[in-house]
């Protein structure tokens, strides 16, 4: 059984990232810290600040402390029970949640599930893309990703911004937005390593949660193999198709969306392998049990369908916040080999 102080230690400083890209407050990563629009009370400057080993958040100028679930409350005007639900439901944290307060006046209430909103996808031109260069990432190279793989993900270069451009396209292969990964240290320092491109004044970002990344370009392969590998990064489903393993896909970070989880329903595929980057030093700790759960509460209900194993370095493979491919196809296949059924 899962509380909400369970919830909140699950979510990492990626997926708050995320949230908030969402809900639109710009958030920029100042390393130990993402500094975002004061939104909660209606505010336009970057004063409201969450906090990444606290897991606080911090209004300079009106609403003061806040926890995720406060901050909901704030700028979704939700109660404090809705927001937990709303937040469990967004990075689908299943289990037989328990909550400090609940409305125990409304039963039927308690039973429903909040509603979210299906996010809407638009289908950009494919146009966009020739703005950008076919020229290659010499650091992604020496990295382990082929510039045929570069090509087939059709990655392109920005001379004007010195970006890569990643488009990421639903799985008929229509253009759906477009990131880039910046170059330039200046745009690193503030937290501006990945970002959505701008094209003409607009951002061509989208639900992530809707879409897997790569599945266009290896969907034929998924289906013949009957398996399925989930990364949170398109790095990884890279480096991985490099080595000649076309299987992999790429959530955009460690939770499954609901728009994800019925892609996985269409393709003809009985194994999911859960390949998500190491967030813990130690496999026998808190830190990795915390962890190890949030990967269970949210890939265990797959196994209704599925048959669903993790990758779990426990030998130390790995650096923390490494992609299980990062090491390497040799370390991915003992990892691969090693793997623990849910």
């Amino acid at each position: 059984m899962i509380n909400a102080h369970d919830i909140k230690d699950m979510l990492t400083a990626d997926d708050i990232f995320r949230l908030l890209e969402e809900l639109g407050v710009e958030p920029i990563d100042k390393n130990d810290r993402f500094e975002c629009l004061t939104l909660c009370h209606g505010g336009d400057s970057h004063k409201l600040f969450y906090y990444k080993d606290s897991k606080k958040f911090m209004c300079f100028t009106n609403c003061g402390s806040m926890d995720i679930f406060s901050f909901i409350e704030k700028i979704l005007n939700r109660s404090f029970y809705e927001s937990v639900k709303y937040v469990q439901s967004y990075f689908n944290l299943y289990g037989n949640a328990k909550f400090v307060s609940e409305d125990i006046d409304n039963p039927v209430r308690l039973l429903k599930k909040p509603e979210i909103k299906r996010p809407e996808i638009k289908i950009l031109n494919d146009n966009i893309m020739d703005s950008y260069y076919e020229k290659y990432y010499q650091g992604w190279i020496n990295e382990g990703i082929s510039i045929d793989i570069m090509k087939k993900f059709d990655v392109r270069y920005s001379i004007l911004d010195n970006q890569i451009i990643v488009p990421h396209r639903n799985e008929k292969g229509q253009l759906i937005g477009v990131r880039a990964r910046n170059l330039n240290q200046d745009q690193i320092d503030m937290g501006r390593k990945y970002i959505p491109v701008f094209y003409k004044g607009n951002s061509l970002k989208y639900p992530t949660g809707e879409n897997l990344f790569g599945l266009n370009v290896n969907k034929e392969a998924i289906n013949r193999s009957h398996k399925i590998v989930l990364f949170e990064a398109e790095k990884s489903v890279m480096k991985l198709a490099s080595c000649g393993l076309n299987i992999g896909v790429g959530l955009n970070g460690s939770h499954l969306g609901e728009g994800q989880k019925r892609l996985l329903d269409d393709l003809d595929v009985n194994e999911i392998i859960v390949a998500l980057d190491k967030e813990y030093q130690k496999s026998d700790t808190k830190q990795s049990a915390a962890y190890a759960m949030k990967i269970a509460s949210i890939f265990k209900p797959l196994t209704n369908k599925f048959n669903v194993s993790v990758l779990w370095d426990r030998d130390g493979l790995l650096e923390e916040k490494d992609s299980p491919i990062d090491k390497g196809v040799d370390v991915f296949k003992k990892l691969y080999k090693e793997r623990i059924y849910l």
